[in-house]
């Protein structure tokens, strides 16, 4: 995932699709209301700037769907303790 945040506005891009969503945080601070579809002038213009940063930083670029991904597919990470999966056990 990767977001860039520009005035009023957030813009999340989730690597799974890769898809985008966007959120006037200053109206909805809870990101209730995806406004992507309803407004995909903001997204195109944020993109550009997201683009530009991801090059500049040689950031990873999601540039298609990856197909392994399972939205679902139970979480895995930490063996589902808390992040305490791993180590030695306590004696």
């Amino acid at each position: 995932m990767s977001l860039l945040r520009a005035g009023d506005y957030k813009l999340i891009q989730k690597f799974a699709g890769p898809t985008f969503e966007l959120y006037n945080v200053k109206k909805d601070p809870s990101e209730e209301h995806d406004l992507a579809k309803s407004d995909p002038a903001k997204v195109e213009e944020l993109k550009k700037l997201l683009l530009a940063w991801q090059k500049d930083t040689g950031a990873f670029l999601a540039d298609k769907k990856n197909e392994a991904y399972d939205p679902n597919a139970k979480e895995q990470r930490g063996g589902g303790k808390g992040g305490q999966g791993g180590g030695k056990k306590k004696k």
